[in-house]
């Protein structure tokens, strides 16, 4: 025993050991002079020597096949970033994607990444195209308004040698210190013609961010604290009523950010369609309301088993807090409704070093008839090493209902490890769900087990060549009911391949799964499925052309089954797209079924900040079919004209006019 202790001892000091790079530095430019944002670089602070031009791939660090060069400095109003990306075929630059923020992920573009604390956490991402077309990602925000999440501006230019790109970064978008003379930074650019993707510096095979450079020298203005007031008015036909609402945001500190929503509109959000292929367990969709998705960091990867937003539908009023103060994070709400409904959600995560974590969190739930309340604590050591990144985690939950049932825990032990090429990757965990655990604005999948589960896997990827890359994955898992009783058990072998423009990807899986009977008499039966897949992917790097097929055949839950899903983008002149996805299901057996859905979504840009759109969901004969009308400016007044309901199952005659307009 005292050597299995040492034993322990020993591996939790060796994974505690904080493990950091030391980043490169580029000094500090101050412009006497700020650029004119144009896309040409012939200003005075471009004049000088890039400050770097070390690129290379981010996968493996190989040095790339295209020169770049970037350059940043500042002064008072804002950073400045400047990239000049030679291109030996400037004919084949990509830049489809007109709509900004918008997926550019198939063009050209590059990008710079801000770490304005140099605390090695979450970083603010400025990405621009060839076409000038901004796309950013910002840490915790979830607004769609502009204004709500800061404005900057980008322009570009194409030439016979490549194009360039100019960036202007208000000193305000950005959360720092006082007195803060060094930034984290990263710069990025994607090369669509080879599928390339090239970072400087490079951050090793897991992208150590402790390895971004280093901006010294810096003197930025103090900060300032901002506050946002967003006020919408509903208008509309078909049962629309006249409705008002309001959303603030004021910064409490250059760390913490408090929101309120007052009758907030969540009517016109589109949420995700969820997939019809059978399942012996509810699935977890995510949740694209902004006020839920602002600060939306999960506390851990399964914080959907005690706080799942999705499930809390009608709001009246809502309050939230978000934010860090050094290592510590942070994020609280508490949501009210006319029925009487309190929801109450509060989670902090301390970060120490780089990689090791530990977190609380707790929800409480008050609804006509239900009282619930619910535990959680989290924790992971982790060591990073030049080549791997290993770790060991627990989740804990514990659920507090009164009266009989509703008290039990969740148990989640595991550990788990990835690199990069040539590297094996593996998890192994434990997890134990007791059939007393109850969270009312959770979601559990499987409401009592206890078991294993297990994966292995191995990938390379390749510069060149007709084969870019290629993965390999087994997993397995064993679990039983508390009764002892079998729940599932299961193997897997997933393969998959791809080149510059398709993947292939083939699958097959074996297992058995307990579950209630059809019969409707409470019994319950063991299934035993095997499925095999294949998949096929093309045209990948063109956002109007790709699509992909997936079909999946064999036996399942006492039956065969098929089940065929297929997606497409086709192009109708320059700014007329089309994304289409059919879906097909055919099932025998106890749960026989035979239903098709089709999602048709349309998009016509008449320019980067107005667009037309329509989505068509049609289910086994049933239509519902919503139209949209949007403008999103960077200041003013934005307008939403929507006919239909998104979310409903059929059509819905109604028109809403949605006009949102900051206050201060």
């Amino acid at each position: 025993m005292r050597f299995a202790g040492s034993t322990v001892l020993l591996f939790l000091v060796w994974f505690s050991l904080p493990c950091f790079g030391q980043g490169q530095k580029i000094q500090a430019f101050k412009a006497e002079e700020a650029p004119k944002i144009d896309g040409v670089l012939d200003d005075i602070c471009w004049q000088r020597l890039p400050d770097t031009d070390d690129f290379r791939y981010e996968e493996g660090g190989a040095p790339v096949p295209e020169k770049t060069q970037a350059w940043i400095c500042y002064d008072s109003r804002c950073i400045y970033v400047a990239f000049r990306c030679m291109d030996s075929q400037p004919d084949k630059i990509a830049a489809q994607q007109k709509k900004r923020g918008g997926a550019i992920w198939s063009d050209d573009y590059v990008g710079c990444y801000i770490d304005p604390w140099h605390a090695h956490g979450p970083t603010y991402h400025f990405n621009v195209t060839p076409r000038g077309t901004q796309q950013q990602e910002f840490p915790g925000d979830g607004g769609s308004k502009i204004e709500w999440q800061g404005d900057w501006t980008a322009a570009a230019r194409t030439d016979e040698t490549g194009w360039t790109a100019e960036m202007a970064i208000p000193w305000p978008i950005l959360k720092y210190p006082k007195n803060q003379d060094t930034i984290g930074l990263y710069f990025f650019r994607r090369h669509a013609r080879t599928d390339g993707s090239w970072c400087s510096p490079y951050l090793g095979p897991h992208e150590d961010i402790s390895l971004m450079y280093d901006w010294v020298g810096l003197e930025p203005p103090s900060p300032k604290l901002n506050s946002i007031a967003l006020h919408y008015t509903n208008v509309g036909l078909g049962g629309v009523r006249f409705q008002n609402g309001l959303d603030i945001k004021k910064q409490l500190s250059q760390q913490v950010n408090g929101l309120i929503t007052i009758n907030p509109d969540f009517g016109s959000v589109e949420q995700n369609v969820e997939n019809i292929d059978f399942t012996y367990s509810p699935r977890v969709l995510s949740d694209k309301r902004p006020f839920f998705a602002e600060g939306g960091t999960p506390h851990h990867e399964s914080e959907y088993r005690m706080f799942y937003s999705r499930d809390i539908e009608e709001v009246d009023f809502g309050t939230k807090v978000t934010g860090h103060t050094g290592s510590h994070e942070f994020a609280g709400l508490m949501t009210t409704s006319g029925r009487g409904d309190r929801h109450i959600f509060y989670k902090s995560r301390w970060t120490i070093g780089q990689d090791n974590r530990i977190g609380l969190a707790a929800v409480s739930t008050r609804e006509p008839g239900i009282e619930n309340n619910v535990l959680s604590a989290y924790g992971r050591l982790g060591k990073r090493t030049a080549s791997r990144f290993d770790y060991c985690e627990y989740q804990l939950m514990k659920s507090f209902t009164p009266g009989a049932g509703g008290d039990g825990t969740i148990t989640l032990v595991g550990a788990g490890g990835e690199g990069g090429p040539r590297q094996f990757g593996w998890g192994l965990w434990y997890q134990d769900v007791q059939p007393d655990y109850y969270a009312a604005d959770g979601i559990v999948p499987e409401p009592d087990l206890k078991g294993w589960n297990y994966h292995i896997d191995y990938w390379d990827e390749y510069a060149d060549g007709w084969i870019r890359g290629w993965s390999i994955e087994l997993y397995g898992v064993g679990q039983r009911l508390h009764s002892n009783d079998l729940l599932s058990r299961g193997l897997s072998l997933d393969a998959g391949i791809w080149t510059l423009n398709n993947y292939y990807h083939l699958g097959f899986w074996r297992g058995a799964y307990r579950d209630e009977s059809t019969a409707g008499d409470g019994s319950f039966i063991t299934y035993r499925d095997r499925t095999y897949s294949l998949g096929y992917g093309w045209n990948q790097n063109d956002m109007y052309e790709r699509g992909w097929i997936d079909l999946t055949f064999g036996k399942v839950a006492g039956g065969r089954s098929l089940h065929c899903q297929m997606k497409q983008a086709f192009k109708l002149g320059d700014p007329f797209h089309i994304d289409l996805n059919v879906e097909f299901v055919k099932m025998t057996g106890p749960y026989a079924r035979r239903d098709r859905q089709v999602v048709a979504s349309l998009s016509y840009d008449l320019s980067s900040e107005r667009s037309v759109s329509a989505r068509l969901i049609e289910r086994d004969g049933t239509l519902n079919l919503s139209l949209g009308f949007r403008q999103a400016v960077s200041r003013g007044e934005d307008i939403y004209i929507l006919f239909g309901d998104p979310n409903a199952d059929k059509t819905v005659n109604r028109v809403v006019v949605k006009l949102i307009r900051p206050l201060f």
